[in-house]
């Protein structure tokens, strides 16, 4: 539930430095905005890892898709943007992030203690992006460029003291947001972002031995920036089109990370987090929204989303090929939203519900099915977004989620076992017809 606390406090604080002026006439005139010009700014956020292993050892392969891990972030970053025309906009920038996103294994075997991090520390980035402007005051983007991490791994046995293990990796880095102008001089942004990192050999023996592992991060983030000499739009009386149902379908990208842990007392206890996967995901939802006063908006949904995440294991050895799938393949949700309106045509929200999502396991030995492994968990999903109405009844959305599912026993010794902990991160973005 920390990372709950963590998501709440930073989507909740973004959306409450909303605070402009209301004009009480529905003919208010926008003053007109130039997106060409300097910006700095600062957010937070949160995110998960992925690390992929591959294993050659002697004639034996092994592969892991993958070690995950999660944390939060807080970012600075500062740019210059062009703007082309009157609707599209060019730029650049580069940030710092210092982030919190870790792997844990902590191991007790009979009164030893063996403890290891692996940390991504910290990233510098440098993007370009290019965006549409949905209306004076609201930019929709992508982006694209570089980001250099810093990892930071700890290992420590009793007995036999602490040694670290500290490298960098190289990155593409692509995604895109939603920036909008939500005071003067202020803007807001949530924007996703998938970093590809290179591959990072961890152990070599030539001829013998060879590991290598290749990282996968996802991050959401609010940024809050400075933008001198930009205008927020006042409510112009179309504010009622939020009133009614709203049907949609849209894609995006989730990753899981499994918690493990395991009870042998007095023998043994092993806490791992944990085993990572990921994959792309479309969703189909419908709901209803109704207009609180002139700027509050709270609504309900619910949605079906068909997903390709999952964690994937093969073992290979001369006339013998095992592979393992566990699979995030579909989910339904159940959903309550409310937010606040900037101007007439954009708004934030906070979300929170219910997810009941199946998860399929298969393996597969020398490419026969021998064993399958189907459940459903549920889980609480919270998070938020932003949504911007393009035209009078058609609206798109970029929206995080994060789901905390109930925990699972794998494994029963009678009061000891092993028990997994499932959370699923997912960014989306969804294109709705209103009426």
């Amino acid at each position: 539930m920390g990372a709950f606390r963590k998501l709440g406090l930073f989507l909740v604080a973004g959306v409450a430095l909303y605070a402009p002026s209301i004009a009480e006439a529905a003919d208010v005139e926008v003053p007109a905005n130039s997106w060409t010009g300097w910006h700095a700014g600062a957010g937070a956020g949160f995110g998960m890892v992925n690390h992929h292993l591959d294993l050659d050892l002697v004639g034996l392969g092994a592969s892991l898709d993958g070690i995950g891990g999660e944390g939060a972030l807080g970012t600075i970053e500062a740019g210059y943007d062009f703007e082309l025309g009157s609707d599209f906009v060019l730029g650049g920038l580069v940030d710092y992030t210092f982030s919190g996103i870790s792997t844990d294994l902590d191991t007790n075997f009979f009164g030893a203690d063996l403890n290891y991090e692996l940390e991504a520390t910290h990233q510098v980035s440098a993007l370009v992006r290019f965006g549409h402007l949905a209306n004076d005051t609201t930019l929709m983007y992508s982006l694209a460029g570089y980001t250099h991490t810093w990892w930071n791994g700890d290992l420590d046995i009793t007995g036999l003291g602490g040694t670290s293990y500290d490298y960098s990796t190289d990155g593409l880095t692509l995604g895109g947001g939603i920036e909008n102008v939500i005071a003067n001089n202020i803007t807001l942004k949530l924007e996703h972002r998938m970093t590809f990192n290179d591959t990072q050999n961890i152990i070599e023996i030539p001829g013998l031995f060879d590991l290598d592992e290749k990282a996968h991060v996802q991050t959401a983030r609010l940024v809050l920036s400075y933008r001198p000499g930009m205008q927020a739009a006042a409510p112009d009386g179309s504010e009622t089109q939020w009133t009614g149902f709203h049907i949609g379908a849209g894609f995006g990208y989730s990753m899981l990370n499994h918690v493990l842990d395991l009870d042998a007392a007095p023998f043994a206890s092993v806490e791992f987090s944990g085993i990572g996967g990921e994959g792309l995901l479309g969703t189909v939802e419908a709901g209803a929204d109704m207009l609180l006063g002139e700027r509050f908006v709270a609504g309900v949904q619910g949605g079906f989303t068909l997903s390709g995440a999952k964690t994937t294991a093969d073992l290979t050895a001369p006339g013998f090929d095992a592979d393992y799938e566990l699979a995030a393949a579909h989910s339904f949700d159940v959903l309550a939203r409310a937010g606040i309106l900037t101007g007439s045509d954009v708004l934030w929200y906070g979300l929170a519900g219910w997810t009941r999502t199946k998860f399929e396991g298969d393996l597969g030995i020398n490419g026969t099915s021998v064993a399958s492994y189907d459940y459903d968990l549920d889980g609480l999903t919270v998070g938020g977004g932003v949504e911007v109405m393009l035209t009078d009844n058609l609206s798109w959305k970029t929206e995080y989620r994060y789901t905390d599912y109930e925990s699972v026993n794998i494994i029963d010794f009678g009061g000891s076992g092993l028990d997994a902990l499932t959370n699923q991160q997912s960014v989306r973005s969804v294109l709705s017809l209103r009426f």
